[in-house]
């Protein structure tokens, strides 16, 4: 009798290959800079229409020359290192923690800019969670980190700052984005050295 195929683990497995490189933690970073940057740049400036408008396209140019370049580096550095691997369909669970977080952070953001609550450890809470759960399901050490490090950002972020509300969050998730981007540089780092491309494999 042929062994039983875990379905499941081929799909960790492949996600477990996307990620390897660091892009995906590149690409998410660094889209958290630009639109957490981007808001709080928005909540800096005078309520002027045109500079609302103004940052708000520079953000979304951003967000899309962001997931351009990705599709580009996957198919030029990792591909023909690795292999390509399709990114399998998220699973019912996956989308409903992503529907989950979204609901509270939108909920977190709409009570900072409404009441001016302390809403940080809240949305550090919902992130942690997703990294821990992550890190977990998919055996990636650096997004266990990263809850370690969201966890780290909200505490200094409200203890040592003035930071809260919707300021608070954006900030929040500039330093989120600015740990992942930093480390998924050292893992595109080591994944380049570990895999060579077959024209540069000494004989």
């Amino acid at each position: 009798m042929e062994p039983r195929v875990d379905i499941d683990d081929v799909k960790r497995n492949a996600q477990r290959h996307w990620m390897e490189d660091g892009l995906s933690e590149i690409l998410v970073g660094l889209l958290f800079i630009i639109i957490g940057g981007g808001l709080l740049l928005k909540l800096a400036l005078p309520r002027w229409l045109t500079l609302d408008l103004l940052s708000s396209a520079l953000t979304a140019a951003g967000a899309l020359g962001l997931s351009w370049g990705f599709k580009k580096l996957k198919k030029r550095i990792t591909f023909p290192r690795s292999g390509y691997v399709v990114l399998p369909e998220p699973t019912r669970t996956r989308r409903m923690l992503t529907f989950g977080s979204v609901a509270v952070l939108g909920l977190a953001s709409a009570l900072g800019l409404l009441t001016h609550v302390v809403v940080v450890p809240v949305v550090a809470a919902v992130f942690a969670m997703c990294f821990l759960w992550g890190g977990v399901q998919y055996k990636q050490t650096s997004m266990l980190w990263e809850a370690f490090l969201t966890l780290l950002f909200a505490v200094v972020s409200t203890r040592f700052t003035s930071l809260s509300g919707a300021a608070g969050v954006l900030a929040l998730m500039v330093m989120i984005g600015t740990s992942m981007a930093i480390l998924g540089a050292v893992r595109l780092q080591g994944f380049l050295k570990a895999n060579p491309r077959p024209q540069e494999t000494e004989a």
